[in-house]
């Protein structure tokens, strides 16, 4: 049996459903085309979700003359609803200078990744004119919720280059630090007590036999740069010869390596772009990001990581994010890869030379 279909054997029994995910109260149903087959049971995770936006148009539009109030410039009406945003709502607005975002912040945080909105604000400012953020037009608080308006970034591919992401993290990591601030401080220790948090929302025996897999924290000369936090695909807007990054609420100061881990996590691309990165494609990032210490590094401490993004996959399959579950097979089967030195490097050998093979 695998990993994932023992973990989602430990659910509750639930009742299918033919109609998209619906709200009973706080508790959400999966939709029928989310059950899954597990050890013989028909499961429908259950989770809790808290409103995080307006939902009536009424309110929205009292909401949105609200922020506009606070945004010289921003139109008040025909705000549309954007889809993607797992944490926070996000809507297109218009604006005097060109298209926004007005992003409405939810109030949960999760094990590994903050929801900050302060912090979001001022590293927007930190950022300004680097191109590596979008403009800050304005932020506030209203009717108790924080939000954010910033320029909308306009994609001009489909999806980002790894070698364009792998330098424009380079030029990130590189940007001084805030001067002052609240920013988190990421450390390999604080990574494992993370993902030991994380797993404390697990059902047995599945966090047990996560908590079994757990490798050492290799003890390193930590770097300390600027973060992004959560470079993963859906926070990444291409352009056409660089990146911008977007969804800046859970920014800190640390290693690269951390950056560099979230936007190569198997499960972090399988659920925001469909797959993992191909060798190939993991091979040009490496060739093109410009710190190779910080990728030594991340060979020492990518065990620990990919073991890190096992236990938080597991956490959000415990919620009902079935997004999830392929990323969570990925992810152990990368670790037992890793489990194994002699084979990781000749897979690191083999990305090389698939990337160097002449085109046909």
């Amino acid at each position: 049996m695998s990993l994932l279909v023992g973990f989602l054997s430990f659910f509750p029994q639930g009742r299918a459903h033919g109609k998209p995910s619906r709200c009973i109260g706080n508790e959400i149903r999966a939709p029928a085309r989310l059950l899954v087959q597990a050890g013989g049971h028909t499961v429908a995770p259950m989770t809790t979700r808290p409103d995080i936006a307006p939902a009536s148009d009424a309110v929205l539009a009292a909401f949105a003359r609200a922020v506009a109030a606070a945004c010289p410039g921003l139109d008040a009406a025909g705000w549309q609803r954007l889809s993607g945003g797992r944490s926070n709502r996000v809507y297109r607005a218009g604006h005097s200078s060109g298209p926004a975002i007005c992003k409405v912040y939810g109030p949960g945080e999760t094990p590994l990744f903050p929801n900050r909105p302060a912090d979001e604000t001022q590293t927007l400012r930190h950022l300004a004119g680097s191109g590596l953020a979008p403009a800050l037009l304005a932020s506030g608080r209203t009717g108790g919720q924080d939000w954010i308006v910033y320029r909308m970034a306009e994609p001009a591919a489909a999806t980002p280059r790894p070698a364009h992401v792998a330098r424009a993290l380079g030029r990130l990591h590189t940007q001084p630090a805030p001067a002052a601030g609240s920013l988190r401080r990421l450390t390999l220790p604080r990574a494992r007590a993370e993902a030991l948090a994380a797993l404390a929302g697990v059902p047995d025996p599945q966090a047990r036999a996560i908590a079994a897999r757990e490798p050492a924290c290799p003890a390193l000369d930590e770097g300390v740069a600027l973060l992004h936090g959560d470079p993963v695909p859906g926070n990444i807007v291409p352009g056409a010869a660089s990146v911008c990054f977007i969804d800046w609420q859970c920014p800190a100061l640390g290693d690269p390596l951390f950056d560099i881990a979230l936007y190569l996590s198997p499960a972090m691309q399988t659920v925001h772009a469909g797959q993992p990165l191909s060798p190939a494609d993991e091979a040009a990032f490496r060739d093109a990001y410009p710190d190779r210490p910080a990728l030594s590094r991340l060979d020492a401490a990518r065990p620990l990581l990919t073991w890190r993004m096992m236990a938080y996959c597991a956490w959000k399959i415990a919620r009902g994010d079935l997004a999830y579950a392929p990323g969570l097979e990925a992810e152990s089967a990368l670790l037992q890869q890793l489990e194994q030195p002699d084979r990781s490097a000749a897979c690191r050998r083999a990305q090389h030379e698939q990337r160097d093979r002449p085109a046909r």
